[in-house]
């Protein structure tokens, strides 16, 4: 949520466009019609298929009928191309999502589409029946054209045997309110597989969980939100395609007061934390104090991460809602941090300053990266202020920046039907104990002095090696940097301007006089970095 709660809204009937603080007679957004985004995933491995996904909400108020789509497309040559499909599909659903079409996108570089959709209004409380209407893109007003945008890789991301690729934080359909909404985990589902992405973690916001499902105003005993998105995610454990870890972002209260966002992943129960939902005249006491709930976690299982540590949240937050951002004791609490969220700006860096301070302090937590949408594919489309304006950009997008960890040599995500389903579990171990990747293309690891790759965590044996692998896709190298802290914080180690041509790089003779040491890696459109290495006999 971005500027006004919910309580300040009038008739509480409708989410997005339609939940609005002062009654549609005041809004410049209210239409009547359902609101309906089209998107792409944001890159595709040349050989994939590429879905054209379209995500709506409130149809069951404003159903309609998708008639036609007439795709223009603008090839990386600047070679325009079109296409017209016709569609019979009715929208009538409160949430709803599919895949339009499947397009075959072979010039490898940087596609733009625009969708002109032609739409014909069911029977309803508004409107006549058959009024037809276009629109392209978005239906939803206000917005400027732009275009949908996926980037055609010529080559996959590098790997290692056994790494798996994941987003731990992510928003689906279970996250609705008067400001946005989420896709379905279906759409979620298939988006992930054009994206070569192994899992993702299902974190909806604790105060949606909790909701009724036909007026999320009001909280429901029984969490049937919650209890049918636990029974999609046991059901898309059976089968084929990637494994989606449950979890949440818990509102909890901070250190000395307001209200943080906590991820929990492969959470056992639902945990309430509706203080900041906006669901009354005023904030709510919050029902779970961060020692308190990271006490309750202990022997759960789950992994508690600080959520897009680094970012501030903004006046409206602050003030309407207790929201702050996360401070060095409240990190002390926690077991790990995801300070990689919607980009490598200043929140991103922010983030890391916080984690610098908690290595100098000898506390070697991990890191995490994660896109936290919230339905955003390739274009961004969120509301500025409820009532007045929308906003669009291409941040925080699912899939983008990603989580990576080894697993075992015989060890696989793959669904199976003998012995206990350990998944999850084996996730949540790599992720807490620091051996995790970050990045979006390129690949970054230590070699031990035994051979074996190390994303992170103790590193023992003889002179270890930094090993490299650009993402042919992505452009020149910028630099490879080897960051060290010692007494007096953290060093710039060593830079390399070009990589050898194994991509292996030595680490320096004295290294273990390092309390710790991490790199980083970018490329002109490639990032990569991994957690902290310290020095194990």
């Amino acid at each position: 949520m971005r500027a006004l709660p919910r309580h300040l809204e009038g008739p509480a009937r409708y989410a997005e466009l339609h939940g609005l603080p002062m009654g549609s007679r005041f809004s410049r957004l209210w239409q009547p019609w359902p609101e309906l985004y089209l998107d792409l995933p944001w890159r595709v491995t040349r050989g994939k298929p590429v879905p054209l996904l379209a995500a709506w909400a409130d149809a069951h108020q404003f159903p309609i009928r998708l008639c036609e789509v007439e795709l223009s497309l603008a090839s990386p040559r600047g070679v325009l191309q079109t296409r017209r499909q016709e569609l019979d599909l009715r929208l009538e659903e409160v949430v709803g999502g599919q895949v339009l079409l499947e397009l075959e996108l072979d010039e490898p570089g940087l596609w733009q589409l625009w969708a002109d959709v032609r739409v014909e209004r069911l029977p309803g409380a508004h409107g006549v029946a058959g009024q037809s209407l276009r629109f392209r893109n978005q239906l939803a007003p206000g917005l400027p054209e732009e275009p949908l945008q996926v980037r055609v890789d010529a080559h996959p991301m590098p790997r290692l045997p056994g790494m798996v690729q994941g987003d731990p934080h992510v928003h689906s359909s279970a996250t609705r309110d008067m400001i946005e909404f989420g896709p379905p985990p279906e759409l979620l589902r298939h988006a992930a597989t054009t994206l070569d992405l192994d899992w993702f973690a299902l974190t909806d916001h604790s105060y949606d969980l909790d909701d009724d499902p036909l007026d999320w105003h009001r909280r429901h005993p029984e969490l049937p939100v919650w209890e049918a998105q636990q029974a999609w995610i046991r059901h898309s454990a059976t089968t084929n395609g990637p494994f989606v870890l449950p979890g949440e972002e818990c509102s909890v209260g901070g250190v000395g007061g307001g209200l943080l966002h906590l991820l929990i992943l492969a959470a056992d129960r639902f945990w309430p934390g509706s203080a900041d939902g906006g669901e009354g005249w005023r904030p709510r006491r919050a029902e779970w104090r961060l020692p308190a709930l990271m006490e309750a976690l202990r022997e759960t299982g789950s992994l508690a991460l600080s959520a897009h540590t680094g970012e501030h949240p903004g006046p409206g937050e602050r003030l309407l809602l207790g929201r702050r951002a996360w401070r060095g004791p409240d990190m002390a609490l926690v077991q790990g941090h995801q300070i990689l969220s919607g980009g490598l700006g200043g929140a991103f860096r922010h983030g890391l300053a916080l984690w610098g301070k908690e290595l100098a302090q000898g506390r070697m937590s991990p890191i995490v990266a994660g896109g936290d949408s919230h339905g955003h594919f390739s274009l961004g489309r969120s509301i500025r202020v409820p009532g007045r304006s929308l906003s669009w950009g291409r941040h925080q997008l699912f899939g983008r920046y990603r989580s990576s960890v080894l697993l075992d040599e015989g060890e696989s995500l793959a669904p199976t039907a003998q012995g206990p389903d350990r998944r999850g579990q084996r996730l949540v171990e790599e992720m807490a104990g620091a051996r995790v990747m970050l990045g979006d293309g390129p690949l970054l690891h230590a070699v031990s002095g035994g051979g074996h790759p190390v994303l992170g965590g103790p590193l023992g044996g003889s002179r270890p090696w930094l090993h490299a692998r650009l993402h042919q896709d992505a452009g020149a190298l910028r630099w490879l940097r080897l960051w060290g802290m010692g007494s007096h914080g953290e060093e710039l180690v060593k830079e390399w301007r070009q990589l050898s041509e194994d991509g292996l790089e030595a680490f320096p003779a004295d290294w273990q006089r390092w309390r710790c040491l991490r790199a980083e890696l970018r490329q002109a459109d490639g990032f990569a970095m991994t957690n902290a290495w310290w020095p194990s006999p």
